[in-house]
């Protein structure tokens, strides 16, 4: 049975869009998907089902989130092999003199044609690197993300895409629940 890696953008940010992830979990399994597993509350979700589209399978947790909570979250779904090769691209990961704790990924909900964005001269920060693909920006913060202006706002604003960040981490540990999944 196919494995999928789910994102949710914006939720339980500020005291906003609150959803528990015990609850979210149960609407996963409500909508039919099979082991089921949410990491951490800011939305990430690892599942499986038969059914194969990608994004049929993100407007129907959009639809049933909607539905349960009377507000709208954009949901990307990424089949675990995407999700890997997105994930192993990362061009900072690889090397020695990075901090993993500062390798940053935001997944775009769709292909980015851009390839540069002029305004980030301007706007970076010393040690500050980013590297646009055309599913996701890989980027590493020295300073931290908390620090930086180029944060998922200002990506989706000059890519003009919805977009969701997620730490090196984070990333790794869905990878790491995907792998646990028996088929």
């Amino acid at each position: 049975m196919p494995k999928y890696i789910s994102l949710l953008r914006g939720i339980n940010v500020s005291g906003q869009k609150i959803i528990k992830m015990n609850e979210l979990v149960a609407l996963y399994n409500d909508v039919g998907f099979n082991n089921v597993t949410a990491y951490i509350q800011s939305g990430n979700v690892v599942f499986s089902t038969t059914k194969t589209a990608t994004q049929k399978l993100a407007t129907r947790i959009e639809e049933k989130i909607k539905q349960h909570y009377s507000f709208e979250v954009s949901v990307l779904v990424l089949e675990l092999l995407t999700f890997k090769s997105i994930v192993e691209h990362n061009p900072y990961s690889i090397a020695t003199d990075k901090d993993s704790k500062q390798l940053y990924i935001t997944f775009l909900y769709k292909p980015s044609v851009v390839t540069t964005i002029d305004a980030l001269d301007k706007i970076k920060l010393p040690n500050e690197e980013v590297t646009i693909a055309n599913n996701a920006v890989y980027f590493y913060f020295a300073q931290g993300y908390g620090k930086t202006k180029m944060n998922n706002n200002f990506i989706e604003q000059k890519l003009k895409v919805i977009a969701t960040t997620r730490n090196w981490k984070t990333c790794l540990q869905l990878l790491k629940i995907a792998n646990t999944i028996q088929p």
